[in-house]
């Protein structure tokens, strides 16, 4: 988490998918692709959503992720 504040800092263009330079292109194609398997992995979880582990875990998550966008 911190790595990504210090870069998400330092390069703020790059917030703006509409704005990055041609030589990320791919780069960002293989983000999209981790970002839809990783929305994948939250649907495989579901049925354990009522584990008391699991949903301790889930609210870490929430809170770095949140973290994250409020920068």
């Amino acid at each position: 988490m911190p790595r990504m504040q210090a870069i998400n800092k330092k390069y703020p263009e790059f917030r703006d998918a509409e704005a990055l330079p041609k030589e990320l292109e791919q780069s960002r194609k293989e983000t999209e692709a981790i970002s839809q398997r990783y929305a994948q992995s939250f649907m495989k979880m579901m049925p354990y959503m009522a584990d008391p582990a699991v949903q301790t875990a889930q609210m870490r998550l929430s809170k770095v992720m949140s973290a994250m966008g409020e920068e």
